[in-house]
C-alpha cells in the first residue's frame, strides 16, 4: 500500500491504496468531516472528525 492515514497528532493509523482509500476509510473508520492531503508525501491527515 502506496498511501498512509494519519490522525490530527499524525499518529499512524493505517494504509490505503490511493487518495480515494483515504477519503474512504477516514470518512468510514474513523468518523472524518476533514481531511488533509500531502500528495508528495502521499499521507492524508485527519484535521477533525464527527463528534458522537
Amino acid at each position: 500500500m502506496e498511501w498512509s492515514i494519519v490522525d490530527e497528532a499524525g499518529k499512524f493509523l493505517c494504509e490505503a491504496n490511493c487518495q480515494y482509500d483515504c477519503y474512504d476509510l477516514s470518512t468510514m473508520m474513523y468518523n472524518a468531516t476533514e481531511l488533509r492531503y500531502y500528495i508528495e508525501e502521499k499521507k492524508c491527515q485527519i484535521i477533525s472528525r464527527e463528534e458522537d
